[in-house]
């Protein structure tokens, strides 16, 4: 289902999922190895600026998870194969080192693009460095983060990103009052479900 707001937003209906959440210590350290003396991949920034007066609702990353992933299980939405990626994502690959207008690349299963690179992706919340080492394996419903913080997650990487930072499953943080341009946002708008006893 899809529909297009009064200022010309399109949205998309997605339907609720479960997915496996965070990563493992030894992810986390393979990530790391890729250049440990390239720290520009962690460059902080958040840009949440929105040009008209409509009150928007950023996804939490668990939303955010659910939509990028479309139902699959593999580090990417397309599949296991990193070259694939210059098919669904602008990363530093491909990107000639500028964002670019969303739709020119193949779309998730559920049609959203660029779900993997060209902009970091704000999420609502907070971020807790710790959050996943505490959480046990397996799937997980809807974790909230901290209800504060001065740093929020941002997920799918952007322009300048490596394949591994655009992974499904990898998640950064940005301090709040950081604006840049490889940073942007996914609006939703919360959908009611009622169901018809019987």
């Amino acid at each position: 289902m899809e529909f297009t707001n009064s200022i010309g937003m399109k949205f998309r209906l997605i339907p609720p999922g479960e997915f496996m959440m965070g990563m493992t210590n030894g992810e986390v350290e393979a990530l790391a190895s890729l250049n440990p003396k390239d720290e520009g991949w962690k460059t902080r920034c958040l840009s949440f600026a929105p040009a008209h007066k409509v009150r928007l609702s950023l996804a939490d990353q668990g939303g955010v998870g659910v939509a990028c992933r479309a139902g699959t299980t593999t580090p990417w939405f397309h599949g296991d194969h990193e070259g694939a990626l210059r098919a669904v994502a602008w990363f530093n690959a491909n990107s000639n080192g500028r964002t670019h207008a969303v739709g020119q690349l193949k779309a998730n299963p559920f049609g959203l693009y660029e779900v993997h690179g060209n902009v970091w992706e704000w999420c609502q919340d907070w971020h807790d460095a710790q959050a996943y080492s505490q959480r046990g394996p397996g799937p997980t419903g809807d974790p909230q983060g901290p209800v504060a913080g001065s740093s929020r997650v941002v997920r799918g990487g952007d322009w300048d990103s490596n394949s591994a930072c655009c992974r499904s499953a990898f998640r950064d943080a940005y301090g709040v009052g950081h604006r840049d341009h490889r940073n942007g946002f996914r609006v939703l708008v919360g959908v009611s479900v009622s169901r018809s006893s019987r």
